[in-house]
């Protein structure tokens, strides 16, 4: 349940005309989607005995989510996205481990508190939890054999491909499997090491 930069830029590709469709965010990733394209982002690889402690925050623990279902399963507003991006320090040149945030022990069914800290001063930020959960995206993602010949709205990708660029992605790969199934798009975080994978739904000429 560490989460970077990465996770919370995505704000920018929330549908605006639907406050439920926010961030979605899980223990393995944060996701947007607005119905033609869904965009995921990997949590960085880190182990939470890494983290540090913050001064007068404590972090989230193992026992206080098990008494909770879905607790650290939540959506957040786009613009609650935003602020929590904000608040996560740039990449730190000697403990890269703080230019993270995590949750914090006054989460719970209706609210998460995401910590940040430079292990002199801690930030916490308390953000209410969209109502509604949010749809099940797993089953979106296909295994079918990869084929070609597909098209596609060149506005949505170069959308995609502005997020892809903003996370300085250096190679992204396509796959088309089908002229009904979406392009996948998946590249990896030469700095952080994170998975991105962005689906575009297709479009009939």
């Amino acid at each position: 349940m560490i989460y970077n930069k990465h996770n919370f830029s995505i704000h920018s590709l929330c549908d605006k005309d639907r406050d439920y469709l926010g961030v979605h965010v899980t223990p393995e990733f944060t996701e947007v989607t607005n119905g033609h394209y869904l965009f995921r982002v990997s949590t960085p690889e880190i182990d939470m005995d890494d983290v540090p402690e913050a001064p007068n925050h404590p972090r989230i623990s193992p026992e206080m989510i098990s008494k909770e279902d879905n607790i650290c399963d939540f959506v957040i507003h786009k613009d609650s996205g935003k602020a929590i991006e904000n608040m996560i320090p740039n990449r730190h040149s000697y403990l890269p481990v703080l230019s993270n945030t995590w949750l914090g022990a006054n989460t719970n069914k209706e609210q998460v508190e995401f910590i940040s800290t430079d292990l002199e001063i801690a930030n916490s930020k308390i953000i209410r939890k969209a109502e509604g959960k949010y749809c099940n995206t797993d089953k979106i993602w296909s295994d079918k054999e990869i084929k070609v010949s597909l098209g596609f709205n060149p506005d949505l990708m170069l959308k995609l491909c502005q997020q892809l660029k903003k996370m300085d992605i250096k190679y992204v790969k396509m796959d088309i499997r089908d002229e009904n199934e979406a392009i996948e798009l998946t590249g990896k975080s030469i700095e952080t090491g994170q998975d991105i994978r962005a689906l575009l739904m297709p479009k009939k000429g």
